[in-house]
């Protein structure tokens, strides 16, 4: 099964999620009390809305069923698409205006995201057009013991920075290293005589004398 197809199997599942979320809404009468609108944000929640989209998705929709005294929850189901439509970004645009921004994926599985993040980070090439990106994509593994190995994180990035299988001598260097610098410097916290070269070891700067 290809990518596309992934992603389209995925959406079905949304899609018919939502169906049947809808139907059970409805079931229970067409009433615009508070149990409706409680359930019609549940159920854009769980179709993967998002939870800040359906939460305006549905204020919106509380807003026009005040101003246009609409008489029951169908009259209210009419404007839905419109609405769901108007949350997202018309294609093409700028959804983070040029900013740094943090993106959360969120879907059912089996929906893409592992696969779409593959994709712009270039682990993964698509089985037809093409992916564009400006600027680099990490991608981290979503099981961190993939990626962090040793009993503690101090102990993994000794070795990723030092190249070391061991940190015991080197705690026993650095306290060393510490108690010098108590004797020589005027701030121990910043060294500017004996200072630290990462990868390498430590260097005496005799020019600051």
């Amino acid at each position: 099964m290809g990518f596309f197809d992934r992603i389209s199997e995925g959406l079905s599942r949304s899609r018919d999620k939502f169906k049947e979320s809808m139907n059970v809404l409805l079931d229970r009468g067409p009433d615009l009390d508070e149990e409706f609108w409680e359930g019609l944000e549940e159920t854009l929640i769980l179709s993967d809305v998002g939870g800040a989209a359906a939460s305006d998705i549905v204020e919106n929709l509380r807003d026009q069923a005040t101003r246009k005294a609409l008489p029951d929850a169908y009259a209210v189901l009419d404007l839905l698409n419109d609405e769901i439509a108007g949350a997202f970004t018309e294609p093409g645009a700028d959804i983070f205006g040029g900013d740094e921004a943090v993106v959360l994926f969120v879907g059912i599985n089996g929906t893409g995201k592992t696969t779409t993040l593959k994709l712009l980070a270039g682990l993964h090439k698509p089985y037809r057009g093409s992916v564009r990106t400006h600027g680099g994509v990490g991608v981290l593994p979503q099981n961190p013991q993939a990626l962090f190995v040793k009993k503690t994180v101090r102990e993994d990035l000794y070795e990723m920075i030092w190249g070391l299988e061991s940190m015991g001598d080197n705690i026993t260097v650095a306290v060393h290293i510490g108690r010098i610098r108590e004797k020589l410097e005027d701030d121990p916290a910043s060294p500017k005589l004996l200072q630290t070269v990462w990868g390498v070891g430590y260097r005496l700067r005799t020019d600051a004398v």
